[in-house]
Protein backbone atom coordinates (compact mmCIF):
# COMPACT_ATOMS: atom_id res chain seq x y z
CA UNK A 1 0.00 0.00 0.00
CA UNK A 2 1.03 3.67 -0.87
CA UNK A 3 1.19 5.97 1.88
CA UNK A 4 0.33 9.60 1.23
CA UNK A 5 0.94 12.71 3.14
CA UNK A 6 -1.83 13.66 4.84
CA UNK A 7 -1.46 17.45 3.76
CA UNK A 8 -1.67 17.10 0.40
CA UNK A 9 -4.41 18.15 -1.46
CA UNK A 10 -5.08 17.28 -5.10
CA UNK A 11 -5.62 20.16 -7.43
CA UNK A 12 -7.75 20.45 -10.69
CA UNK A 13 -5.88 18.72 -13.72
CA UNK A 14 -3.65 16.43 -11.63
CA UNK A 15 -3.07 13.37 -13.36
CA UNK A 16 -4.17 10.41 -10.89
CA UNK A 17 -5.07 6.64 -10.71
CA UNK A 18 -7.17 4.60 -7.99
CA UNK A 19 -7.53 0.91 -7.62
CA UNK A 20 -11.00 0.93 -8.73
CA UNK A 21 -10.13 2.29 -12.73
CA UNK A 22 -7.77 0.65 -14.83
CA UNK A 23 -7.18 3.58 -16.78
CA UNK A 24 -5.36 7.25 -16.33
CA UNK A 25 -7.61 9.87 -14.73
CA UNK A 26 -7.75 13.67 -14.07
CA UNK A 27 -9.14 15.48 -11.67
CA UNK A 28 -12.02 17.81 -12.54
CA UNK A 29 -13.01 18.66 -9.13
CA UNK A 30 -12.03 19.10 -5.61
CA UNK A 31 -14.37 19.20 -2.54
CA UNK A 32 -12.28 20.19 0.10
CA UNK A 33 -15.21 19.85 2.80
CA UNK A 34 -15.54 16.53 2.36
CA UNK A 35 -12.21 15.68 1.37
CA UNK A 36 -13.04 14.31 -2.22
CA UNK A 37 -12.32 14.62 -6.10
CA UNK A 38 -14.52 14.01 -8.87
CA UNK A 39 -12.50 12.49 -11.51
CA UNK A 40 -12.61 11.72 -15.35
CA UNK A 41 -10.69 9.05 -17.65
CA UNK A 42 -7.52 10.54 -19.67
CA UNK A 43 -6.95 7.24 -21.53
CA UNK A 44 -9.86 4.65 -22.61
CA UNK A 45 -13.68 4.98 -22.81
CA UNK A 46 -14.75 8.67 -20.91
CA UNK A 47 -15.34 7.96 -17.09
CA UNK A 48 -16.67 9.71 -14.66
CA UNK A 49 -16.06 9.20 -10.90
CA UNK A 50 -17.62 11.09 -7.90
CA UNK A 51 -16.96 11.96 -4.77
CA UNK A 52 -13.81 9.44 -4.61
CA UNK A 53 -11.49 10.06 -0.80
CA UNK A 54 -8.15 11.58 -1.52
CA UNK A 55 -6.59 8.78 0.29
CA UNK A 56 -7.88 6.33 -2.35
CA UNK A 57 -5.82 8.20 -4.78
CA UNK A 58 -2.44 7.67 -6.36
CA UNK A 59 -0.42 10.08 -8.10
CA UNK A 60 1.04 10.09 -11.87
CA UNK A 61 4.35 9.44 -9.75
CA UNK A 62 3.24 6.98 -7.12
CA UNK A 63 0.87 4.41 -9.42
CA UNK A 64 3.34 1.17 -9.85
CA UNK A 65 0.92 0.14 -12.74
CA UNK A 66 1.45 2.94 -14.60
CA UNK A 67 4.63 4.51 -14.08
CA UNK A 68 4.93 4.66 -18.46
CA UNK A 69 3.65 7.90 -19.52
CA UNK A 70 0.00 7.96 -20.65
CA UNK A 71 -0.98 7.98 -24.07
Amino acid sequence: MITKPNSYVPRENDPVFFEDSDHWLIVVRVDDSRRTAALKTITGPVILYENVPWAELSYADEAPEVRATPQ
